[in-house]
């Protein structure tokens, strides 16, 4: 027996103090190193239980197991069929010590069984029950092997058409398609480019249903119905059982429940009868053709199981972003630059719930962009701009995400659309002639706020430059001939590495650099989308000066305590050094 162990075991024993008595070495099992027994006092069924304590391999570092006997699970709120569930996994806490971990344990577990001793609170118990209760429906049902994919959460109880895709035998489809209204499906299928076809007189084999309170934690899977009934308004759950009736014959039909939680919480069911006969004459083509359907008794005898739900809708994909989400759906961004910075830039506005991308820029996608890159290889010899727009509106369903292969200034009609739509512009290509066209245009007053965001060599510093909606705002003159006056590194020959082409060349930096330099442009961006700023601001990041001397350069900006890896500056727009700032 190890050092840790023992002190284990002697902490419990100090725990349960007088009743330490009653522990009862017992055989371990797998990954187990010692087990004990213990009796409980009764429960509020008047039942004395068998309290399970196992002390795993990788103890202290994980905590003690236990388990009751004769299972408490539905009995006792969180007590699972595997056991006593102390913690969700995301926040089990992190022991070193041996005493720590009994302790912490120990203290969860009498927290945990107050609930379900003799004479607790019954209240308090139904309460502690329906805080989790997915974890107790979990283990009742088995899951279906394919998933559900809601386009959008309806905002009321309501059926479902449905598209599955195979169409030809919908009970071995993988996936299922459902909205409210079938042209939704359409939308959602000809975005990721799946064939469609003109709505015929299709079925709604599925129903949203919103709970007014949650049912209990024990399913009655042979009356499903009954099982809800008394958790939903009458006037709805006739019209759930007249649904139910009238699509009788479909070989497969879904309840989607609607928790009635702060959090949008959604567990889906999936009906199927055991001896379908799914010849083509009795198949269903869910949404695709006509419905043909083979008619059964009420009383036919329905497999039950749990289905997934994916729910592709703003209000589910970006709630545990939480307030910083808020009000970015309708919000519409331009992006000049779909280069290193520009991409990251591009995925991280989508992934923050804003509404609309507008992606400008000429080049191609080569192999010396994979490594800092958000695009891949799959990606090489495309337009950065329509591969960036493809792989968004691929990952992201909340965006949508249009673009221009053509340079900023050179194709002023549609372009000049797009800017007049555009909350707000980004520019990002570190070209001078697109910034100063933008500048340009910014200069004569705009609805549009606009950031420019750069890079000085191997993304050390970064810059961006933030200019409020409306007002005639110009930050060219911060430039001389496209170098910014207040940079704060420099470099052998500007740092910009040269290649053997006319004109070409790039600046150094890896995809760690940039990413940093882009979460803070995206950061400001979205500032800016929800709470405009009033006046110009000028943001600068610094990272270590070390870096610089060590690659060759010389930092001139303000001092950093050495102390410091890492600071950002924000000051209003600089003055030029020609007009005495």
């Amino acid at each position: 027996m190890s050092e840790e162990l023992e002190r284990g075991i002697a902490e419990l024993k100090r725990f349960l103090g007088d009743s330490a008595y009653q522990l009862k070495l017992v055989k371990t099992k797998l990954e187990e190193t010692a087990a004990f027994s213990y009796l409980l006092p009764p429960d509020y069924t008047g039942v004395r239980r068998t309290l399970r304590i196992s002390f795993p391999k990788e103890f202290p570092y994980e905590l003690p197991v236990f388990a009751i006997t004769p299972s408490a699970f539905q009995v006792w709120p969180h007590v699972m069929s595997y056991g006593v569930c102390l913690f969700a996994a995301n926040q089990e806490p992190i022991t070193t010590s041996p005493e720590e971990a009994v302790s912490v344990a120990m203290n969860q577990l009498v927290k945990l069984i107050q609930f379900s001793l003799e004479g607790s609170d019954t209240v308090a118990r139904e309460t502690e029950f329906s805080s989790e209760i997915r974890s107790y429906w979990a283990h009742q049902l088995d899951e279906s092997p394919s998933r559900f994919t809601l386009v959008k959460l309806p905002i009321q109880s309501c059926p479902l058409f449905v598209v599955s895709a195979n169409a030809n035998n919908p009970l071995i489809s993988g996936q299922y398609i459902g909205g409210e209204t079938y042209e939704a499906i359409s939308r959602f299928e000809k975005r990721y480019k799946r064939s469609t076809l003109k709505q015929r007189a299709t079925a709604k084999p599925a129903f949203f249903l919103k709970l007014d309170t949650t049912p209990s934690n024990v399913i009655k899977k042979d009356d499903l119905l009954g099982w809800i009934k008394d958790h939903v308004k009458p006037d709805l759950f006739f019209m759930l059982t007249r649904w139910f009736e009238d699509n009788s014959g479909l070989p497969i039909k879904w309840l989607i429940l609607s928790l009635p939680t702060d959090e949008i919480a959604l567990q889906g069911f999936v009906f199927t009868e055991k001896n379908i006969d799914l010849k083509k004459k009795h198949a269903t083509l869910y949404g695709r053709r006509t419905t043909r359907r083979k008619f059964f008794s009420n009383k036919v005898n329905l497999n039950v199981r749990f289905s997934t739900i994916d729910v592709l809708d703003a209000e589910v994909i970006h709630q545990r972003a939480g307030p910083a989400a808020l009000g970015l759906a309708n919000k519409m961004v331009v992006l000049v630059g779909a280069g290193s910075l520009g991409g990251e830039v591009a995925v991280l506005l989508a992934r923050s719930g804003v509404g609309k991308l507008f992606l400008i820029d000429h080049d191609r996608f080569e192999d010396v962009n994979i490594g800092r890159h958000t695009l891949g290889v799959s990606e090489l010899g495309e337009y950065k701009a329509k591969a960036l727009a493809d792989r968004v509106n691929r990952d992201v369903p909340t965006v949508e995400v249009d673009y221009s292969t053509q340079k900023i200034q050179s194709d002023n009609r549609s372009h000049a659309k797009v800017l007049s739509e555009a909350d707000l512009v980004i520019v990002t290509t570190a070209n001078w002639n697109s910034e100063d066209y933008l500048w340009n245009l910014k200069s004569k007053g705009t609805d549009w706020s606009m950031i420019q965001a750069w890079s000085e060599p191997h993304g050390i510093v970064g810059h961006i430059l933030s200019a409020p909606e409306g007002g005639k705002h110009d930050g060219r003159y911060l430039f001389e001939k496209g170098v910014f006056a207040k940079t704060m590194s420099e470099w052998p020959d500007g740092g910009v590495k040269a290649l053997p082409a006319c004109g070409g060349g790039y600046i150094p930096g890896g995809p760690v650099a940039l990413a940093r330099i882009a979460g803070k442009t995206v950061q400001y961006a979205l500032n800016q989308l929800i709470k405009p700023i009033e006046k110009p601001e000028w943001h600068a990041l610094v990272g270590s000066t070390k870096k610089i001397e060590e690659y060759g350069g010389t930092y001139k900006g303000p001092p950093l305590p050495a102390e410091m890896g890492s600071c950002e500056f924000i000051f209003p727009w600089p003055v030029p050094e020609s007009a005495g700032g």
